[in-house]
């Protein structure tokens, strides 16, 4: 037997016995899509900082059995052409078995349709479309950020309270703000409030000036604004002028107002309201360890998006554990039910429509020592946000 065939069988052998975290099968590849231009792109800092402190943090901390995580990220335009471009990318050449990010509704649909011919199963942290868990839900799609009906059920006891007002409407003309825009309207209807002006703004608009103007005309009582990134920083700089937010009782804002836009919106949104998933204080020792480390490690306090985003990489690693398999199609398979550890506490993925139980914070934009801060005023439990499973979503039957 020759020294040449001897060694090659050592080889082999070392292989076989290697530990389980040094086998490259052993790895869960995690496929990052992100937007680092236009409106979104002040969310990319927050998803690369989460991204690579969960790298760090779930792979320094695995649970017995669970997989070491690698993450492979990839810049797009933020089109659902140049994401699905992107996506494929990762899939084919990366062999990544899940993918996640930055990823608006429009976006998130087209990939939720092409997940399983790609191979890969799609966690969303960003999307809020409430049709993803509706008509658009596919079997390899998993909703892991708040939906509009979510975060908008979270202020069915505030309107209620209002009674029976009138409240103007500012949305993004773009999936997720018509989306809000119809779910706030029904609500308000249900209360019997009624609906004044209705104004839809392009996303990447600059000039508020006509919205502005025609809402300033005649303000309601109330006003529900749905608009995000720099769109959200340019109307809160903008209605200053004409004093819109003084012109109005409450003001309840739907992805409007985030820690990332708050530097640029200043004091110009003070008493407004704004729901989101997660807030830097939320009362749990795993959210606290996340902010301190992130604050630690960036000097910054760290946004919805950021913890979203670590979300998604916990949930994808714990169904790889669950599956027991790294296998996109069987991670896909062990996400429907499961209930993992996040940062919110023990969270489940409901199997009837691919979303993410989780509760709704109502916070309430306050001056603390002479800068405008958000402010945890209720923690709303899922049980009371997330309603029945969407009937249009037939992951059941034929999906």
């Amino acid at each position: 037997m020759s020294k040449r065939f001897l060694a090659a069988l050592a080889l082999a052998g070392t292989a076989i016995l290697a530990p389980p975290e040094v086998r490259a099968e052993e790895v869960l590849k995690i496929g990052a899509l992100l937007i680092d231009t236009g409106p979104l792109a002040g969310f990319y800092e927050g998803h690369v900082r989460a991204l690579e402190l969960a790298e760090t943090d779930l792979n320094e901390n695995r649970a017995p059995g669970a997989p070491r995580i690698e993450i492979r990220r990839a810049t797009y335009a933020g089109t659902p052409e140049t994401a699905l471009q992107a996506a494929s990318r990762l899939a084919k050449e990366d062999r990544v078995q899940v993918i996640t990010g930055m990823m608006p509704s429009s976006t998130s649909i087209i990939l939720a349709a092409r997940a399983e011919a790609l191979n890969v199963a799609v966690l969303d942290g960003f999307a809020q479309a409430a049709s993803l868990t509706g008509e658009h839900c596919r079997k390899n799609y998993f909703h892991i950020a708040t939906t509009d009906h979510l975060v908008l059920s979270a202020y069915d006891q505030m309107i209620a309270e209002q009674g029976p007002i009138s409240w103007d409407i500012l949305a993004a003309d773009y999936t997720t703000g018509r989306n809000a825009s119809e779910s706030f309207q029904k609500m308000a209807a249900a209360h019997g409030a009624s609906i004044g002006h209705v104004a839809y703004a392009p996303l990447g608009t600059s000039d508020f000036g006509t919205s502005i103007t025609q809402l300033a005309a005649s303000p309601s009582k109330g006003l529900f604004i749905s608009t995000f990134g720099s769109d959200a920083i340019s109307f809160a700089k903008q209605q200053r002028q004409f004093k819109l937010d003084q012109k109005y009782d409450i003001i309840l804002g739907h992805s409007y107002i985030t820690r990332t836009t708050l530097g640029g919106q200043a004091d110009n949104v003070v008493g407004n309201y704004q729901t989101f998933g997660w807030l830097a204080d939320f009362p749990t020792e795993d959210s606290r360890t996340f902010a301190d480390r992130y604050a630690d490690k960036f000097n910054a306090i760290p946004d919805y998006v950021a913890a979203d985003q670590y979300i998604a990489v916990q949930a994808a690693q714990a169904a790889a554990q669950k599956a027991g398999s790294l296998q996109a199609a069987n991670i896909a398979s062990a996400l429907p039910g499961l209930t993992f550890r996040s940062l919110l506490g023990e969270l489940t993925i409901r199997a009837e429509d691919h979303q993410l139980l989780r509760p709704v914070v109502i916070s309430q934009v306050v001056m603390t020592d002479g800068k405008p801060d958000l402010a945890v005023q209720t923690i709303v439990p899922w049980e009371k946000v997330a309603g029945n499973p969407n009937p249009e979503c037939k992951l059941g039957s034929a999906s």
